[in-house]
C-alpha cells in the first residue's frame, strides 16, 4: 500500500492518502504553505498537517472546542491562521514550538468564514448575525496581529470567501 500523507503525480493534483486515524475525519478547511511545505487541514477534530512522509496533529488554543473553529489560512511567514465562530482568530506554529496565540475575539454575534492572507496582512470575512435581524456581512482587517478596522455591511450578507491579488514584481 501507499503510504500515509500527500502523493502528488504533478503540480496540479494531489491524492491524500490518510494516516491511521485520519481516514475517519470529514476536512471542511484546508491551505498549503507558499514554501511547499505540508498541507494543513481542520476537521471537527482538531488541526492537521499532512506531509508525503506522514501527517499529526497540532495545538490550537486551549478551551475552544474545536467545532468553534471555521477554517484556516496560511500566512506568508508560514504561520496558520484559525478563525471561527464568535468572531475567533488564532495563530499557529506549525513547527511546534511557540504556543497558538489567540489574536483577540470580535463580537460574539461575529462569525468569520474565509480568509486571504498578503504579507502581514490579513482580511477575514463572515456575518454578524443577531436574533431576529438579516446578517450582515463582516470584513476584518489585521496588520501584524493586530485588528486595524472592522467593516460592517448595511445591506443583509454572509460574506464566506476572499482573495489577494498579488501585484507583479
Amino acid at each position: 500500500g501507499s503510504q500515509p500523507g500527500i502523493q502528488h503525480t504533478n503540480r496540479f493534483q494531489w491524492t491524500l492518502v490518510p494516516a491511521p486515524g485520519l481516514a475517519e475525519q470529514s476536512f471542511f478547511s484546508g491551505a498549503t504553505a507558499l514554501d511547499g511545505g505540508p498541507a494543513f487541514a481542520l476537521s471537527s477534530a482538531g488541526l492537521f498537517w499532512i506531509s508525503p512522509g506522514g501527517s499529526g496533529a497540532l495545538a490550537l488554543p486551549s478551551g475552544i472546542p474545536f467545532a468553534a473553529w471555521n477554517g484556516i489560512a496560511v500566512t506568508s511567514g508560514s504561520m496558520i491562521v484559525v478563525f471561527g465562530k464568535g468572531g475567533l482568530v488564532a495563530l499557529v506554529d506549525p513547527s511546534g514550538d511557540r504556543a497558538p496565540v489567540l489574536l483577540g475575539s470580535h463580537d460574539s454575534d461575529v462569525s468569520f468564514l474565509g480568509a486571504a492572507t498578503r504579507g502581514e496582512h490579513l482580511y477575514l470575512v463572515g456575518a454578524s448575525e443577531q436574533e431576529g435581524k438579516a446578517p450582515l456581512g463582516v470584513i476584518a482587517h489585521y496588520w501584524e496581529h493586530s485588528l486595524v478596522h472592522t467593516h460592517r455591511t448595511t445591506a443583509p450578507a454572509t460574506l464566506r470567501a476572499c482573495t489577494s491579488v498579488n501585484d507583479a514584481e
